[in-house]
């Protein structure tokens, strides 16, 4: 069964990710400190206010209830929470396999062809040096991260390589950098799809601990990625009606806004299975407090919000954005940061050149490629079973 609220906290999790990216740009001091304090001091002098309360403000900014906002290691575990939870609800509602196959067999093309395409549109952009962003990384202290994209040599061989399987397989992000992520949700909902048309119910939770036994064994660095994805399945059980969903809700954000210097964080256990198995602990809890957050969001929290015209814009968009936003981060807003400056005129100016261009090439990105990408998906499936799926 179709669920708008999931949709809705897709597009606000990919709103969440350009926003950071944006912050971390611009603001590296969100990351780092020192820039932002240097930015609201700049404000707090010419206003006349102390530089203790421009202190105060940083400690706010730079606090859980605010970073989970603007952190985007959260949304992308809520990304992955989602999708383990949307791919699988067929399973659930009827126990149609032909649903699930359906998915397995178009999920290359429905994933492929928006990130090849905005691969093709980011050489474009670097074959004609429209992208600005190491310049940008040049006027800040501690802006390493920003200075990294687009500095090296991208041949025609690797590009063949790129938009055929090596950023869809290996996550290589050198022309789209959030791509990344793409790696863990292609592998991982294959994995999850072919689990469950595997699986006969008697044998569901023998093969739900085999599973995690698996992942625990080959445990590293993106395994809690894959545990997220794998566990947002199982929300499709866990429904309620009760209150308990808003607290879920509430601990969950908390999670997700914690940070390395976090008291919270230094008191919460460290995950380890054995002397070989263990977690980050920062991922470790962020993921389950976007498993808590999908959790409240499925079960009826902030319904009235999620359903609401804009956030269900943002979900139409929501892949589009995601790829789309740092393309647009890197050329026009770092253009557009070298012309203007620092200021705060500055960055009205270059915030809404941003969130324009993001939102209307999001929207075109999203009918002309991202649409007619889900429909060809559908189509080959179509193909490859028969037909079998009419829903």
């Amino acid at each position: 069964m179709h669920n708008k609220s999931a949709d809705g906290l897709r597009g606000i999790a990919s709103l969440n990710v350009a926003f950071a990216h944006y912050i971390g740009a611009f603001f590296p001091g969100t990351l780092l400190v020192g820039e932002v304090f240097s930015f609201l001091n700049r404000g707090a002098r010419y206003n006349g206010v102390s530089a203790s309360v421009t202190a105060d403000c940083l400690n706010v900014i730079t606090s859980p209830l605010f970073i989970v906002f603007y952190g985007g290691r959260f949304a992308v575990l809520i990304f992955f929470v989602l999708s383990g939870y949307v791919l699988t609800i067929p399973y659930f509602a009827s126990d149609n396999g032909i649903k699930l196959k359906t998915r397995l067999w178009g999920r290359y093309l429905r994933l492929n062809i928006p990130v090849a395409s905005a691969a093709l549109i980011s050489l474009v952009l670097l074959k004609l040096g429209w992208y600005y962003n190491i310049r940008v990384a040049g006027t800040f202290v501690n802006a390493e991260w920003f200075a990294h994209f687009f500095g090296g040599i991208v041949t025609a061989s690797s590009s063949v390589r790129l938009v055929l399987y090596d950023m869809i397989v290996n996550g290589n992000s050198v022309l789209v950098p959030p791509i990344w992520t793409m790696r863990i949700e292609f592998i991982g909902s294959l994995f999850l799809l072919l689990f469950y048309i595997s699986i006969t119910r008697p044998f569901r939770w023998l093969a739900y601990t085999l599973t995690l036994g698996l992942f625990l064994l080959g445990s590293n660095g993106d395994t809690v990625f894959f545990i997220a994805m794998f566990s947002g399945s199982l929300i499709n059980m866990a429904k309620t009606d009760s209150g308990w969903r808003y607290v879920a809700f509430i601990v969950g954000m908390y999670l997700g806004g914690v940070q390395l210097e976090s008291v919270i964080l230094d008191v919460l256990p460290m995950v380890r299975i054995s002397d070989f198995i263990s977690f980050d602990k920062l991922n470790f809890y962020a993921a389950l407090g976007a498993w808590l957050v999908v959790y409240a969001v499925i079960n009826g929290v902030g319904k009235q919000v999620l359903e609401s015209v804009v956030v269900q814009f943002l979900a139409k968009i929501s892949f589009s954005l995601y790829l789309v936003h740092f393309i647009v981060l890197c050329s026009a807003a770092s253009y557009v940061y070298l012309k203007v400056g620092g200021s705060i005129s500055g960055h009205l100016i270059i915030g809404l050149v941003y969130w324009v261009l993001c939102l209307t090439l999001s929207y075109l990105f999203y009918l002309f490629i991202d649409m007619p990408a889900v429909r060809i998906g559908k189509r080959f499936s179509d193909l490859v079973l028969g037909g079998r799926d009419k829903g």
